[in-house]
This record gives C-alpha cells, structure tokens and sequence, in this order.
C-alpha cells in the first residue's frame, strides 16, 4: 500500500488552534527504489522536520484542536512552498545533486502535485472551512523544526517565531511569552523569515480563510535523541524535550489564542491563490 498524502488527528471542531505540520514524514512512495547515497538523506533534516509531530500531539493533549501531517518527505514535494518554487522538488541536498528529482519532467513534478500536494491543501481546507461554518473561533499555528548544523554553518538559536506582515501583535506576544515561560533564545523570524514567504502553508491557508497564522521553528536536538549509528535506525525521541516545549508554547499561546482567534469572515478560492 502507498503511503497517505496527509493524515489527521483529533477532533476538527475542537479547541481554537488548528496545527500543521508540512513536514511531518520521512516517507518515500512506494514505487520509489532509491540507493543508499540517496535514501540515507530521508532520515535526515533535509527529508523531514524530526520531533515536529511529537511536539503537536503533545501540544493537542494540552490545548485540543486538530491537526493535518503531511506525510510525505519534502524530498518527494515540499508542502510548504507554492507550487512555481525552485525547491518544490530540491535537486540538491549539502550542494550535492539529489538524483531522484535531478531529470524531474514538469509531467512528473505534476503528477506529484496531484498525488501528494494537492491533497494535503484540500483537507487542510475543507477542515478550516468546516470550522468557519460551525463558527468556531480559529488561529492557525505550523510547527516546524530546524538543525543544530546547516550546511556546515551552527545555529545556537533555541527557536524562532515566524510571522509576516499581516500580523497585528500575535507575534510579538507569543515571543514575549515564550521569553517569559523558558529560558530559551526565541527570536522573531529566525533561522527563516515568514517576510521572505516561507510560511508559505499557513499564510495561504489563513488568507483563504480570513484567519490569523503563526509558525513556530524549534532547533530539532531539544526534542530528539542522539543520532543513531546507522541510518536506518529511527531517531529517538527526547520526551522531556517534548513535553517542556509543548508546556512553554501552550501557555504562552493561550493568551494569543484568547485574543487573536476568530471566524474568519469571506472565503476566497483556493485555487486562486496558486
């Protein structure tokens, strides 16, 4: 059996938060036959953002609402990029060329579209709009995770809130929050910039809907264990991690929650916004 294009989780008229997680999996079709040079990078940062899905099922045991995964690698397509991107389908992977996406055929990059790409969004929608229609009060919230070590360059930050500029103090008040509940190094638009458009997910998700959106990016090695030996292993979670992340975001996110979630008013196609 090939693997989902997205999975749920919980209630959808639940809670005041709905979750994302674009990448979520490190999953590979099942009509793919890689080598090792190329499949070792699927267990990677580059093939999915690792605790990601652990700290949102700890965050719906705390705060409810529901949640969509993706559950394909962004290796195969990167869910949280508009479809025209360069890095859709990534060619290259540490400046090395990643062979599975290398002779990509725009046949081929479609067809992911529709297997994987469109799906996703579809659900992701029709949740949203059933909420709308129950009016049920919404933000819209994407877990992220970053590494320690990017392209050779380190990263000491502990975490980074990404927002653009239809934010009207959601920001802001998360990272005040966050400053004040840990003693974790959370700074604004860091490692990545939602000003750049890379919340891409939420941003076009919230703009269809009328709602306000948020991303979180946490530094991946507070909430994993030590790489295993081979590969292939899976990479162990860090539970404590889990669980202090999921405690310091929720109650810094209740506030925010309690004055920024609404129903959204208008609906805009989905497709307009490709």
């Amino acid at each position: 059996m090939d693997i989902p294009s997205q999975r749920a989780h919980g209630d959808i008229l639940s809670g005041q938060v709905v979750w994302t997680c674009e990448h979520a999996s490190g999953a590979v079709p099942a009509d793919w036959t890689l080598p090792p040079v190329d499949a070792r990078w699927f267990s990677t940062h580059w093939g999915y953002d690792r605790g990601a899905a652990e700290l949102i099922h700890a965050l719906q045991r705390r705060m409810g609402g529901p949640a969509v995964f993706g559950a394909v690698s962004r290796l195969v397509v990167d869910l949280n990029r508009p479809p025209e991107h360069p890095d859709l389908c990534r060619t290259k992977v540490e400046g090395a060329s990643f062979r599975p996406n290398r002779a990509l055929s725009g046949a081929m990059r479609a067809r992911r579209l529709r297997r994987f790409y469109d799906p996703y969004h579809q659900t992701l929608d029709r949740l949203l709009a059933a909420r709308r229609a129950a009016r049920v009060p919404t933000l819209l919230f994407s877990v992220h995770t970053f590494t320690a070590l990017y392209e050779g360059h380190p990263r000491t930050l502990d975490a980074g809130v990404l927002f653009d500029s239809t934010d009207s103090g959601a920001a802001p008040m998360l990272l005040d929050g966050l400053r004040r509940a840990s003693s974790a190094e959370v700074e604004p638009n860091e490692p990545w910039s939602g000003m750049k458009g890379l919340i891409y997910s939420v941003a076009r998700h919230g703009a269809v809907h009328d709602l306000p959106y948020l991303e979180i990016e946490v530094r991946d090695d507070h909430l994993t264990g030590p790489e295993p030996a081979d590969w292939k292993q899976p990479l162990p979670v860090r539970t404590e991690g889990v669980e202090n992340w999921a405690r310091w975001l929720s109650e810094s996110l209740r506030p925010v929650v309690a004055r920024f979630a609404r129903v959204g008013q208008g609906r805009k196609r989905l497709e307009d916004l490709d």
